[in-house]
Parts: C-alpha cells; structure tokens; sequence
C-alpha cells in the first residue's frame, strides 16, 4: 500500500455532493488551486485529479448525505484517502454561513480539511450496511 510520502504533494479535495453535480474545491498545502462543478462521479473526479496532478497523494472528504457510502466506496477504491463528515463539525463563519452556496461549502470543507479539522464518521462495511436495510 502507498504512503503519503511516497507521493509529491497533497492534495486536499472538498466535495460538495448532490445526486445531479457535485461542487468540487482542491487545495495544495500553499494555495487554493480551482473550484468547479462536476458530473456526480468519482470516475470524473480521479480522471481529472490524474490529468492534472500525477504524483500527488489525494484526501478528500464530503459531508454525510441520504446518498450513503458508495462514493467513499468508490474514492477509497482508487487509493485516495476519504472521509466521511457530519455537517455540524465543519467549521464555518459567519460570512459562510450567510452566503451558503454548493461551491462555498466545498471551498469550507477543503479548508477545514487541509487544517486538519475534520474527524471522519464510522463507515460501515458493506456487509454490515447490508444487514441494516
């Protein structure tokens, strides 16, 4: 399995997820890089992730959603770091909390992320999810 460090730089990826697009932010540990709206795929998003930053070690994180784990599922497939984060633990101030927007939470999300803010909840394994349905 591949460290952190055996990668060249970090990638810090907020999701904003929604059945129909996803708002996507991606900071380096110096810059915010580029927020953009996106087909609701990790496909999509690893595919651009690889185009436009070989090398680099991905951690992404979303907020906890109706959508359930398959996009954790699917992130953590590709070998990125993922987590899975209850809303009210974003961090979040009063200018964002005033001008909420999809490209503003997933902005927040990547902060907090790169700040190392943010605990990730339990994800069940699929089985486990299973028996809960």
């Amino acid at each position: 399995m591949e460290t952190l460090s055996q990668h060249l730089f970090k990638l810090y990826v907020g999701i904003d997820v929604h059945k129909k697009q996803w708002s996507v932010s991606i900071f380096t540990d110096a810059a915010h890089h580029r927020t953009f709206t996106q087909p609701p795929s990790p496909e999509a998003l690893k595919a651009y992730l690889d185009r436009n930053f070989p090398g680099a070690a991905v951690i992404c994180a979303y907020e906890a959603t109706k959508l359930g784990y398959w996009i954790y599922r699917e992130l953590k497939a590709f070998g990125f770091e993922c987590l899975v984060v209850n809303a009210a633990d974003i961090p979040t101030s009063d200018k964002d909390a005033s001008s909420k927007t999809d490209p503003v939470d997933s902005r927040k999300i990547a902060k907090a992320l790169r700040a190392n803010l943010l605990t990730s909840i339990h994800v069940p394994d699929i089985v486990t999810q299973g028996d809960r349905q």
